[in-house]
């Protein structure tokens, strides 16, 4: 009976210290990239804007949220080329200053432009201007750019000014 404990002992002994870490082949996956097709999946932007009238100036909120998109991102290289076919609308509701209104923005098309990556940071054109977008995430299925851009290059607007923090999410087609 004691040699039958000490060989069930040795054989879980072995079992527990057989495995370890350095055994075990770890799988390298590729990095992500961003060339390809993605499916822009939701579009927002939000901040303070100022309301320009009369030689004042007043501050509005302002959040926009986009509905119906239909539009896909073709990052191409060699050379880098961002090219867009689609359309999306978008709802943008300002508030503030005696003012609560929401304004609707159908059939928004995006223009085709070069573009490159430096670190977390994609450069391109947005709307005919050199833009710095961050890439919040940037996996096999899914892109999040975010970038501050003039609130004029979101919306047909004379009278408002300032900067929005403009959010794109993307699904890898």
């Amino acid at each position: 009976m004691k040699a039958y404990f000490k060989t069930c002992f040795v054989l879980l002994f072995l079992l527990f210290n057989a495995c370890n870490d350095d055994s075990v082949t770890q799988r390298e996956l590729p990095d992500p990239t961003i060339v390809g097709q993605w499916n822009n999946t939701d579009i927002h932007y939000s901040g303070m804007a100022l309301l320009l009238d009369d030689n004042t100036a007043e501050a509005l909120s302002v959040s926009a949220m986009s509905y119906d998109e239909d539009l896909v991102f073709d990052f191409q290289e060699n050379p880098n080329i961002l090219t867009s076919e689609g359309v999306f609308q978008i709802v943008v509701t300002i508030s503030g200053a005696g003012i609560s209104e929401e304004y609707y923005y159908p059939n928004t098309a995006l223009e085709t432009s070069y573009w490159s990556i430096s670190g977390d940071l994609l450069t391109t054109e947005f709307q005919g201007e050199p833009t710095l977008f961050n890439i919040n995430v940037l996996t096999q299925t899914n892109l999040v750019l975010s970038a501050l851009v003039p609130i004029n290059h979101l919306m047909d607007t004379e009278e408002l000014s300032g900067n929005m923090l403009l959010t794109l999410e993307f699904d890898r087609l």
